[in-house]
């Protein structure tokens, strides 16, 4: 693809070199000086993109076929829906996880989902966390 033809794809951008992060996957980052703003993407979405001479929609993502992250082969990508391709690799982080926590109240253990417990922290002012909605309104 011709650097023309990029422009074309993200106009106004620079490109730059392919670096490679800690986890061993290679992004490119792109700079567009009139608005100031950097972005970066993934080497193999780059390369799918070059390749296909379009980017990709909200609802695609690039999967490699061999499960390695590291393998930017064109052969070895394909493009794919976002919801086929979160079933076929579930995220890591079970959202249903239980945690033990006392109650800061009645000082009782209770049950809670870990990310409720991240919400509550983010949301309630005094920073504490109670195993009833009771416990809280006394404790205020």
């Amino acid at each position: 693809m011709l650097l023309s033809e990029w422009n074309n794809l993200y106009p106004g951008y620079r490109l730059y070199n392919p670096s490679t992060r800690k986890n061993g996957r290679k992004v490119v980052t792109m700079y567009n000086p009139a608005t100031k703003h950097h972005t970066s993407i993934n080497y193999a979405k780059y390369l799918v993109e070059i390749h296909l001479s379009r980017r990709l929609r909200d609802d695609e993502e690039v999967h490699h076929k061999d499960g390695n992250l590291t393998n930017d082969v064109l052969d070895n990508l394909e493009v794919m829906n976002s919801l086929d391709h979160t079933r076929l690799h579930p995220p890591l982080r079970d959202p249903m996880k239980m945690t033990v926590r006392k109650c800061e109240y009645c000082r009782h253990d209770f049950e809670i989902q870990e990310s409720r417990v991240k919400y509550k922290l983010k949301t309630n002012k005094t920073g504490k966390i109670y195993c009833s909605q009771d416990c809280a309104n006394v404790d205020t």
